[in-house]
C-alpha cells in the first residue's frame, strides 16, 4: 500500500503569523508607547507587553511550523 505524500505546511497561517511578527507586534508596541504618554502609563505598558508576547509567541509558532518534520500517517492514522 503506497503512502500519501505528507501535507504541505499551513501557508494561510503562516501568512497570519508573519503579519502579527512585522505589523501587529510592532503597531501594538507603538500604540502602548503613545498611550502611555498620553493617558495612562499602566495601560500603555500593558499594550507594549502583549505586543512584545504577540512577536514572541507568533514568531516562535512560525519557525516551528517552517522547520516541522513531514511524517506520513500510516493506514491505521497514526504516525509511524
Amino acid at each position: 500500500m503506497s503512502q500519501k505524500p505528507c501535507c504541505p505546511p499551513d501557508f494561510k497561517g503562516q501568512a497570519v503569523r508573519a503579519a502579527d511578527v512585522l505589523a501587529i507586534g510592532p503597531l501594538m508596541i507603538y500604540g502602548g508607547y503613545v498611550v502611555a504618554k498620553k493617558d495612562s502609563p499602566s495601560l500603555g505598558w500593558l499594550l507594549g507587553i502583549l505586543g512584545v508576547l504577540t512577536i514572541w509567541y507568533n514568531g516562535r509558532n512560525y519557525v516551528l511550523t517552517e522547520q516541522q518534520e513531514c511524517r506520513p500517517f500510516s493506514a491505521q492514522g497514526t504516525l509511524q
